[in-house]
């Protein structure tokens, strides 16, 4: 059976990138494509020392790839691709689940308080998604429509649980047990800025600002910290701006000006809100928080 190099090759680079060295790959490959054989004959189609070729083959063996017939010609046979792909991801699962059980017996080191640059969306979504799964009491965000969808479950999961959240969006949406702050010409802001952006602010304590581009496949900027005076500051000024798009959306009526100053009352300032990253900042400094 004839296969293209370039096809053969990307099959290979595939084997390896599933743990098999090039070696490996190689004779799995043959083996897959031919009837059985000793390793002596392996060696010689592929022009390999035999001796590499018994060890590779026992690699293979140990990882579920061939099989070695009895007898005295001992022949290897490639198992179906099918059941070695099958029998990798069980033993990768469980290795996962190991390293995770191993990893969650360490005690964390007090937290830091840095700021990082991330250059990969599945990273800046993966930050996101766990601070939403961690926070506690409130969670902020700005989300063009794309981005909310990568976050969406997570949120509705934290208000189950009982957390406030609230989302400024740029699209018509509800969102069950969430405030929600529709922003006014939605279709032209997100034209005007023809990306995607991802803005969280978890407790007041840790916060996440991302720009990607707009199918977010590339990031443009995406910050994360988990400084408290910048995620307190971050978390306010977010507030602000959704107060100033719902004052935006209160229609011309006779209790316009009621419905204006109803919406300021609310409004809760950095001195008025109970948001756990302020607290922490001033229990951190030793500030009177009855009195600050």
């Amino acid at each position: 059976m004839y296969i293209r190099i370039d096809m053969e090759n990307e099959i290979i680079q595939k084997l390896r990138d599933i743990g098999l060295n090039q070696l490996e790959a190689e004779v799995y490959y043959l083996l897959l494509r031919e009837d059985p054989m000793t390793a002596y004959k392996v060696g010689k189609l592929i022009k390999k020392p035999t001796a590499n070729i018994y060890k590779a083959v026992e690699v293979l063996f140990n990882k579920g790839a061939v099989i070695i017939e009895e007898g005295k010609n001992k022949l290897c046979k490639a198992i179906d691709p099918e059941e070695f792909i099958a029998t990798q991801q069980h033993e990768f699962a469980t290795k996962i689940n190991q390293a995770a059980t191993a990893l969650n017996n360490i005690k964390p080191r007090a937290a830091e308080e840095k700021t990082y640059s991330l250059d990969s969306v599945n990273l800046a979504v993966e930050k996101a998604i766990r601070m939403i799964n961690e926070a506690k009491e409130i969670i902020v965000v700005d989300a063009f429509p794309l981005a909310l969808d990568a976050v969406l479950p997570q949120l509705k999961s934290a208000i189950k649980r009982g957390v406030t959240v609230s989302v400024q969006c740029y699209s018509e949406i509800t969102i069950k047990g969430a405030d929600v702050f529709i922003t006014q010409d939605y279709d032209d802001v997100i034209s005007y800025w023809q990306s995607q952006q991802l803005n969280v602010v978890a407790d007041g304590s840790e916060s996440l600002i991302a720009l990607f581009d707009k199918t977010m496949a590339t990031v443009h900027h995406a910050t994360w910290s988990t400084n408290l005076y910048l995620s307190c500051v971050t978390h306010a000024g977010r507030v602000c701006e959704q107060t100033i798009h719902k004052l935006m959306a209160v229609p011309d009526s006779p209790n316009k000006l009621q419905e204006i100053e109803k919406i300021l009352k609310a409004q809760k300032f950095m001195r008025h809100a109970n948001v756990p990253g302020l607290r922490a900042l001033f229990e951190r400094h030793m500030y009177n928080t009855k009195t600050s």
